[in-house]
């Protein structure tokens, strides 16, 4: 998985200079960027694997897979792999 950033420190003020703090805002704001960051972790196991896809695609030469009512299509030349449901409709005829 993708490297851990450090958290940074806050930066500290000299008594008397600091910036007029609204809770609630400082509050909505950590929660936000948590979030944020939680997701953003997410997306780079979500590149990893759709690589590790990637890789068993070519693996077995194919550039199209049904299973389960899913459809696996390798898009891009190579580069990107979508996971797509496929149609009742669709299933039936393939």
């Amino acid at each position: 998985m993708g490297r851990k950033k450090k958290e940074t420190p806050t930066q500290k003020f000299i008594a008397g200079t600091e910036p007029v703090s609204i809770g609630e805002i400082d509050k909505a704001a950590d929660n936000y960027r948590a979030a944020r960051d939680s997701r953003m972790s997410e997306l780079e196991e979500e590149i990893e694997l759709q690589g590790k896809l990637l890789a068993v695609m070519r693996k077995h030469n194919l550039s199209k897979y049904i299973y389960d009512g899913y459809e696996v299509v390798v898009l891009d030349g190579d580069a990107k792999a979508k996971v797509k449901r496929v149609k009742e409709k669709a299933a039936v005829e393939a």
